[in-house]
């Protein structure tokens, strides 16, 4: 119980600190995904499973069970253990779920709020107890690490018609205070690879690319329509052939996104480095201007791009 009650707090406190951002006018890509979707339908919320409403077993070599521990907002979670990115855990629902409206809306996501080992700032006891390389596990032998999930596959199931994938990866949503991310896939791309009269979802399948278990504490559909605006930071100015660190943020809504540097828009803006947190020397003295492209992963909205003034000196 302390553990369930320990994680509402701090998600009661994340969700207090995005507000306060907000009112701030700094709002991180975490933050404005919080405040700026809107959540449409709940399909799982951490409640006890109801055998009448859906079930959950493996998928291939992969495990997928209820779990006590790292839940969000229920008292439950589904603890998923992959082997691959072709294993995991499955969904089926008794009644097959009606997201024929999702399906047809251009700015609704498909969101599964997750928690990935080596992400979370409050693991659960157990996880901790395991997490140490060469501690002892719960059958007496040497615990040693798996493969972390770097990218995400939902498969979608329909009653009638064929089923279709999303993937993506972990890297491109930020990690919330209390160590959730919500994994957004658009419904639109989905739509996009097949065409159905209805969107009748029978069974859901989650697959992650590690062999390390990740939980699952709500599955939800989100709208959101947010413009990507980009922040690179603050003008700066260092010696040549220092190692300077540059920090971008960006509001995104729901989005995944991705982070691009160009560190001189002299020669043109061109994909120098990737990532919210990158390094660079500058070899030479002068004045450059350095520019951040935040876009959306799966192309749906536009780029936000922002630039600030770099002066080297000798």
């Amino acid at each position: 119980m302390s553990q369930v009650l320990s994680t509402r707090t701090r998600a009661q406190i994340a969700a207090l600190a995005a507000v306060i951002l907000v009112a701030g006018f700094s709002i991180t890509g975490a933050s404005a995904q919080s405040v700026f979707a809107r959540r449409e339908q709940v399909i799982y919320e951490g409640n006890p499973l109801d055998p009448k409403v859906m079930w959950i077993g493996s998928w291939g070599s992969g495990w997928c069970e209820e779990s006590t521990l790292n839940t969000y907002v229920g008292n439950r979670s589904l603890k998923i253990t992959p082997r691959d990115l072709y294993t995991g855990g499955r969904i089926d629902f008794v009644t097959p779920l009606d997201m024929t409206p999702s399906f047809k809306a251009p700015d609704i996501y498909f969101q599964v709020v997750t928690q990935f080992w080596g992400a979370q700032t409050g693991a659960d006891a157990l996880s901790t107890a395991l997490g140490t390389p060469g501690s002892t596990d719960i059958y007496g032998g040497t615990y040693t690490p798996g493969k972390q999930v770097r990218k995400m596959r939902l498969v979608f199931f329909f009653e009638d018609g064929p089923s279709v994938e999303c993937q993506s990866d972990v890297s491109s949503y930020r990690v919330g205070e209390d160590g959730w991310l919500a994994m957004s896939f658009p419904m639109a791309v989905l739509k996009g690879k097949t065409d159905l009269p209805q969107y009748k979802v029978k069974r859901l399948v989650i697959t992650g690319d590690g062999t390390e278990p990740f939980h699952v504490g709500e599955i939800r559909t989100m709208r959101d329509s947010t413009l990507i605006t980009a922040n690179a930071g603050g003008d700066q100015e260092v010696s040549k052939n220092y190692s300077i660190a540059f920090q971008g943020s960006a509001q995104a809504g729901a989005s995944a996104v991705k982070y691009s540097w160009d560190f001189d828009k002299t020669n043109g803006i061109q994909e120098e480095a990737v990532g919210d947190l990158v390094y660079h020397r500058f070899t030479k003295a002068g004045n450059y201007v350095v520019t951040l492209t935040v876009s959306d992963v799966f192309g749906l909205k536009k780029p936000g791009v922002a630039a600030i003034n770099v002066k080297v000196n000798e």
